[in-house]
């Protein structure tokens, strides 16, 4: 009987760590890009200083959340759309002027745009 029952614990184990295996392999595909940024600029509720920072997002619709890390920290996270396009320039960025620190407004990197503005009127930095 200890035999059966140690076989059935052992079975249980292979199967839900098979399953959990198969789910993490299922998981949405993340990017991860690096940008410079050579002034100033508010995301979100975050005021960004220049630095290169690392974004991350995934890539499972045109809406997302793309996280901004400086090292290994996440200092700012924003909702964007994802434009699928060609860009002259990788590694770019636009901004809004609005009061004392601008506003980013897009990312552009060769394949795509991350676009968090939400008006017009903007101005282009590298």
């Amino acid at each position: 009987m200890k035999l059966y029952r140690s076989m059935f614990v052992f079975c249980f184990v292979l199967v839900l760590s098979t399953a959990l295996t198969f789910a993490a392999d299922t998981k949405v595909p993340e990017t991860k890009k690096t940008i410079t940024i050579d002034q100033a600029v508010n995301v979100g509720n975050t005021q960004l200083q220049p630095k290169t920072y690392t974004l991350r997002w995934d890539n499972s619709g045109t809406d997302t959340q793309v996280h901004f890390f400086d090292g290994r920290k996440e200092v700012a996270t924003a909702p964007a759309k994802i434009v699928k396009q060609k860009n002259e320039n990788d590694s770019s960025f636009s901004f809004t002027n609005s009061g004392s620190t601008p506003r980013l407004d897009h990312v552009f990197f060769k394949d795509e745009t991350l676009d968090f503005s939400n008006g017009a009127g903007s101005s282009s930095g590298s």
